[in-house]
């Protein structure tokens, strides 16, 4: 419910599924992007890397996934991309 709530505070009230499921991605980026750039912030000070516990889906889903279920790329993998190469 919380997931749902971040959505529609962040991005208004979504009009269809094709929408709905474009923010749950951006969200989920948003959440990888300040995971990783708060670590190379701190990188060598009191942090030597990062670990993900989950990098892609075993089901088609919409949050905690950089690669969907069909292996394919999606936004959290490039917000991260670019969180780390600066």
């Amino acid at each position: 419910m919380s997931y749902d709530n971040a959505i529609r505070t962040m991005f208004g009230d979504p009009k269809s599924a094709k929408e709905y499921a474009d923010c749950t991605q951006f969200l989920n980026a948003d959440g990888y992007r300040a995971m990783f750039e708060a670590a190379n912030h701190r990188m060598w000070d009191i942090t030597t890397g990062v670990m993900i516990w989950k990098i892609n889906s075993c089901w088609p889903d919409v949050c905690w996934q950089m690669y969907d279920w069909y292996l394919t790329p999606n936004a959290s993998y490039h917000f991260a991309k670019r969180a780390m190469e600066e």
